[in-house]
């Protein structure tokens, strides 16, 4: 299941901004995995994973970058990072 647009996003005009709490509304609903999208990047994608979101959909904070690789590297530490705290 897709939640968002969890932030404000140039990707998709118009989107209704929910925020993280959204998620873990849901996640007291579903018990399917959840998948954050809209506005995420590496400043707070581990506020998606740390409210509950299994999945964070980027688009531009990866391919917008200057260094794609780089860009994906440190949310993937950052998403890592943010698991271990819900454990």
């Amino acid at each position: 299941m897709a939640a968002g647009s969890i932030f404000p996003t140039t990707t998709k005009a118009g989107a209704t901004v929910v925020g993280p709490a959204a998620i873990r509304a849901i996640k007291q609903l579903v018990s399917v995995p959840v998948a954050a999208i809209g506005g995420i990047n590496a400043g707070n994608i581990g506020s998606v994973i740390e409210a509950g979101a299994e999945l964070a959909c980027v688009i531009s904070a990866a391919v917008a970058a200057d260094d794609v690789e780089a860009a994906c590297r440190e949310m993937v530490r950052r998403i890592r990072e943010s698991s271990a705290k819900n454990q």
